[in-house]
């Protein structure tokens, strides 16, 4: 089963990005936006699976970023923190979960297109 699993912090007043890590040995890939404003992580994950999709497929591909961005919505709210909106464009829980999924994105989709996704 391929799956994907998406964490979101809340967003400290520093809220930095911190670089997702890809584990080529498991068909999972996890991310960590932010922190506390004590400095500490919050975290929620989500798993997002993708066994059901051909990412050699565009539309499937999509669909994959489609989930990433749900899950991440999905944290975020849960998490209390404001969704993307005029002031925050770019820089909001959501956004920076997203941004911190696409390259594990890329790394499952090139996986697929060179066989060797399980």
């Amino acid at each position: 089963m391929r799956k994907l699993i998406i964490a979101a912090a809340a967003a400290g007043a520093l809220g930095v990005a911190m670089p997702a890590f890809a584990q080529s040995n498991v068909d999972q890939l996890s991310v960590t936006v932010g922190g506390g404003d004590d400095g500490r992580p919050l975290t929620l994950s989500r798993t997002v699976d993708y066994g059901d999709l051909n990412l050699r497929d565009r539309h499937d591909q999509d669909v994959l970023r489609e989930r990433v961005a749900d899950a991440a919505r999905s944290v975020c709210d849960e998490l209390g923190q404001d969704r993307p909106n005029f002031t925050n464009l770019g820089s909001s829980c959501q956004d920076r979960a997203v941004d911190g999924a696409l390259p594990q994105v890329r790394v499952a989709v090139a996986d697929a297109m060179n066989g060797s996704a399980a």
